[in-house]
């Protein structure tokens, strides 16, 4: 009897002590920090709990980057990525990264800078108020035009002279800063009307190509601020020129102010080329004046700045129009057919009379003045009828982008269209 009464003891302690280790197996500990980033010599504190709630963080154990440490404070005195676990009754804990920086350089200058020194009027400028920590305090900062303090940092402009700016910043400790001194000129703007070039390369013996000379025609039903130049291409055509310049490749390809190419299919794209008609105005605008003398074909181009310009180039072509000759046909356009007899082909590029890519604009092309260029030459051999032939002149930025476009007839004396 007493054999089994000890018996029934031993085995319920063993049960106990049994149920109690299984329970605290199953325990885990979590590593968890004030801070995952300080800068160098700044001070994260530690904190280790069981799964159970308990904090266990004054009898655990730290090691950084696998090294023991003392406490539960960390820090550093140089810059870095540390990875910390935490030890406590044999368990280890998760993984806490703390990233360390070095200290940020205290305030002691900033430096103010505009995104341009030139603008029209009703433009605006963004300024920037940079610390000599690099730190951008333009938000903190106050700026000043002529002394008088403005709201923002993003500005329009709407006085027309020369603007002296500057900036200040006052940091926590009460201490005010200065910025440089900058100046801003302002310029009058004049706007001028907005047309749109297209550059059509095309082909008498282009099975496609009538697909673009349909879509040109949608969009002269449109607007009448389109210029039309059309370029042929090799094969069996009277009308070639060298379209090696151009580095077009298939055929038909039409550029719209030389930068953008008119998206297929062309007819079912007629807004892309009418949208380049309106929007912002152009702020240069041309006036043409040409003459036939004889054989002497002369052009009086004329360029006025309505902003300050520069690096821009002139390109001027001769072009004929009112040309019978056969179309290959494989559109469904023009009634279809293999063939187009008498396709009245118009816009035809005879002659350039500066680089392909423009002749430098030369003398002051800021807002207000005018570049005079006048050319005079024998009149192309090409040409079969004098009485239909017309000059395109534009100017291209140094992107080579069209900014503005006019087309004259012979015995045309245009002003300038201002808006």
């Amino acid at each position: 009897m007493k054999i089994f009464k000890f018996f029934m003891l031993f085995l319920s302690f063993g049960l106990l002590f049994s149920c109690s280790s299984s329970e605290d197996s199953d325990v885990t500990i979590n590593l968890s920090s004030n801070f995952t980033s300080r800068y160098v010599n700044e001070v994260a504190v530690l904190t280790v709990t069981t799964s159970d709630g308990n904090d266990v963080t004054s009898s655990s154990t730290f090691k950084v980057n696998g090294e023991t440490i003392s406490g539960n404070s960390f820090s550093s005195s140089i810059e870095g990525s540390f990875s910390i676990v935490a030890e406590y009754d044999g368990k280890t804990s998760n993984t806490t990264v703390i990233t360390v920086s070095p200290s940020p350089v205290p305030v002691s200058s900033i430096t103010l800078s505009g995104n341009k020194t030139t603008v029209g009027t009703g433009e605006n400028v963004i300024f920037t108020s940079l610390g000599n920590n690099g730190a951008n305090l333009s938000p903190q900062s106050t700026v000043y035009f002529n002394g008088v303090a403005q709201t923002g940092f993003n500005i329009v402009m709407n006085t027309v002279g020369t603007i002296d700016v500057y900036s200040t910043y006052t940091n926590a400790n009460n201490e005010t800063f200065t910025s440089n001194t900058i100046q801003i000129t302002v310029v009058s703007v004049i706007n001028f009307n907005k047309k749109v070039l297209i550059e059509d390369f095309t082909g008498t013996w282009c099975g496609w190509c009538p697909r673009v000379s349909y879509g040109i025609e949608q969009v002269n039903a449109q607007t009448n601020d389109a210029v039309v130049v059309a370029l042929h291409k090799s094969g069996n055509d009277p009308y070639i020129i060298n379209t090696s310049p151009y580095n077009v490749s298939s055929y038909p390809t039409a550029h719209l102010n030389r930068t953008t190419e008119w998206a297929y299919p062309e007819p079912e794209n007629v807004s892309q080329v009418v949208g380049l008609t309106s929007g912002t105005n152009p702020r240069l605008g041309l006036a043409l004046s040409p003459t036939l003398n004889g054989s002497t074909l002369s052009v009086d181009v004329n360029v006025k700045f309505g902003y300050n310009f520069n690096n821009m180039k002139l390109v001027v072509y001769v072009l004929e129009s009112g040309l019978v000759y056969p179309q290959t046909n494989y559109t469904s356009y023009y009634g279809g057919g293999s063939s187009i007899p008498n396709f009245i082909h118009n816009h035809i590029l005879r002659s350039v009379l500066t680089n392909v890519l423009g002749d430098a604009i030369t003398g002051n092309t800021n807002s207000g003045d005018v570049y005079n260029r006048n050319i005079s030459v024998p009149l192309p051999n090409n040409i079969t009828d004098s009485n239909n032939i017309s000059i395109v002149a534009f100017v291209v930025d140094n992107s080579g982008k069209a900014i503005n476009v006019r087309m004259a007839h012979v015995g045309d004396t245009q002003t300038f269209e201002e808006e």
